[in-house]
């Protein structure tokens, strides 16, 4: 008997030595990805007419270079006209040059929501004017399908009429389950333009991959077509775009 209680302690001791050992492969080689996006990131804006301010810090809780990189081939050559962008940070290097700096036949708009002052106030510094384009709005908590979520307060009420082409996810603060969940919101309430793109950081975590596969459901349900592709670093981020931008979820 005790024979086989010891075989099976060692037996679970032996996947629990393989789950570490994929785990610690998995993050080497997230590394080892990052390490190419930051090369292919830094070649792709080398030499950009618009993109003047090159200084940047990814990683960590801010985007990164999966994400820097996509956004800015998003911005250089769809042109989007109404960005809106949940957290102020390394992305909003990208989007607020891109706002004052690239010429269009019509006018563009930025939106980011933030919940700290502070925070904007010292961006600002090396950004002056991008508070015209910030809407601060509070942390608050609310449940989505008996999960509790951090969300944005009155945040459809901030938004109010307007729709948007380029939706950018990387906020507020992650939860454990439908983490961000409201862009599926935004998709239900018709705030997303009939060419639209998503792009939702962070889909690597339990929470974030649960809402990317709701905002896929609420497109469907809706019965707009979209195209989907993913960018893996040291954290992984999802594309969703219609139809026509099918290009961007394999750049």
């Amino acid at each position: 008997m005790f024979a086989g209680i010891k075989h099976k302690v060692r037996r679970h001791l032996g996947i629990r030595d393989l789950e570490k050992k994929l785990d610690k492969l998995s993050l080497v080689s997230g590394k080892i990805d990052e390490i190419y996006w930051a090369q292919v990131f830094n070649n792709t804006i080398s030499g950009s007419s618009w993109l003047t301010k090159q200084a940047f810090s990814p990683g960590r809780w801010a985007a990164g270079y999966p994400f820097l990189y996509i956004l800015y081939r998003i911005l250089n050559e769809t042109k989007p006209q109404s960005i809106l962008e949940f957290g102020l940070g390394e992305t909003t290097k990208l989007t607020y040059q891109y706002l004052c700096n690239v010429q269009t036949q019509q006018q563009k708009k930025l939106l980011v929501i933030e919940q700290d002052e502070n925070w904007l106030r010292f961006f600002e510094q090396n950004f002056p004017g991008v508070s015209k384009n910030v809407l601060l709005r509070e942390i608050g908590k609310g449940q989505v399908k008996g999960a509790e979520v951090f969300q944005y307060k009155d945040l459809l009420e901030g938004i109010g009429n307007q729709q948007f082409n380029l939706v950018l996810v990387d906020g507020p603060w992650g939860s454990p389950q439908y983490s961000r969940y409201q862009i599926v919101s935004l998709v239900e309430n018709d705030k997303i333009a009939a060419d639209f793109i998503i792009v939702i950081d962070d889909v690597n975590r339990e929470g974030e991959s649960m809402t990317l596969q709701e905002v896929k459901l609420a497109l469907q349900k809706k019965n707009i077509p979209f195209e989907e592709g993913v960018y893996q670093g040291v954290k992984d981020t999802a594309i969703l775009v219609s139809p026509q931008y099918k290009f961007l979820t394999s750049l």
